[in-house]
């Protein structure tokens, strides 16, 4: 309270002031890093929620907006969120990720790149002999990175100046009927092209023709 004491012309006064008390918000920081990431294997994005302070900021819900989705993640004891990123195709990505904030702090948002590779394949083709003029079926297996199998792929031989075809089954073998005109001995040459999600592959043999 203010107090006025008077003098010879005045009369005291007292009178009440009442000071409202307002907090200030802070605005804290996210700690957010561009990606490297390859297709269809699973990786952690991983940010980092502190004050102004630079103190961790536990238990507070932070949104992530990747691929079109929408995921809400609390911080751990340490202020870090995360989100499993997983895609099927090769390209530039954009995640944002933003903090709504509180009565102590304000409202942040933050935007990185995540690029995303093609994934690295395996394949096995081996040696073969066959009949000339004579049709024989001979195998391509093809693989992921992890020796998971990959149907659906076309896969091509080369052998002798004539290419011939066929599909990867539900093994990833893709069985292909080869004829070469004449004897001898020649180079085969399998391929898997590659696509948007599989990096190219190619493997030699050689075909002995009787």
């Amino acid at each position: 309270a203010l107090a006025f004491a008077g003098d010879e012309e005045l009369k005291a006064a007292e009178t009440s002031i009442n000071f409202a008390s307002t907090a200030v918000k802070t605005t804290p920081t996210i700690t957010a890093s561009a990606m490297t990431a390859t297709a269809k294997i699973a990786k952690y994005y991983t940010i980092t929620l502190k004050d102004s302070t630079g103190k961790a900021l536990a238990g507070e819900s932070v949104t992530f907006y990747f691929n079109g989705k929408t995921t809400t993640v609390k911080t751990d004891e340490n202020g870090q969120a995360k989100l499993s990123i997983n895609v099927a195709t090769k390209g530039n990505y954009q995640i944002a990720v933003s903090y709504l904030g509180n009565d102590k702090n304000n409202a942040v948002t933050t935007a990185k790149n995540i690029k995303v590779n093609v994934q690295a394949t395996k394949a096995t083709f081996k040696k073969a002999t066959l009949k000339v003029k004579k049709a024989k079926s001979v195998k391509f297996t093809l693989k992921d990175s992890k020796g998971k199998a990959i149907k659906g792929k076309k896969i091509t031989i080369k052998v002798n100046g004539k290419t011939f075809s066929a599909k990867t089954n539900a093994k990833g073998v893709a069985t292909i009927k080869v004829k070469v005109a004449k004897k001898g001995k020649f180079t085969a040459v399998a391929k898997f092209a590659g696509d948007n999600t599989y990096k190219a592959i190619s493997k030699k043999a050689v075909f002995t023709v009787k």
